[in-house]
């Protein structure tokens, strides 16, 4: 998928939008938006999907956590090691589903 996202601080936490076009296996590839909400908790994070559904947390001990879509599961790794780039690793597993996705977040100019 070729994306961009987009975050804005607010009252309730960080907002994060993606939109892009996404490619999938011999599909024709379809326009794809997705907004989520990065809150505080306690030393973590917790992502929430855009409809207020807890997606994953992070914590400064465990930057892994697994997000289960049944049929499917959702692993992801973040790795914040050459801030401001970070990356996303995702493990997607599920009866129609075997794939691995990576994301590259760098702050725009």
């Amino acid at each position: 998928m070729s994306a961009s996202a987009t975050g804005g601080l607010r009252t309730d936490g960080l907002r994060q939008e993606e939109s892009g076009l996404l490619h999938y296996a011999d599909a024709p590839p379809m326009q794809a938006h997705r907004r989520y909400l990065w809150q505080a908790d306690g030393e973590g994070l917790v992502v929430f999907f855009d409809d207020g559904r807890p997606f994953h947390r992070l914590g400064p001990d465990h930057l892994s956590d697994r997000h289960y879509c049944d049929p499917d599961i959702y692993d992801v790794r973040y790795d914040f090691s050459q801030w401001p780039l970070w990356t996303q690793s995702w493990q997607v597993q599920g009866p129609r589903k075997n794939m691995s996705i990576l994301s590259r977040f760098q702050r725009g100019g």
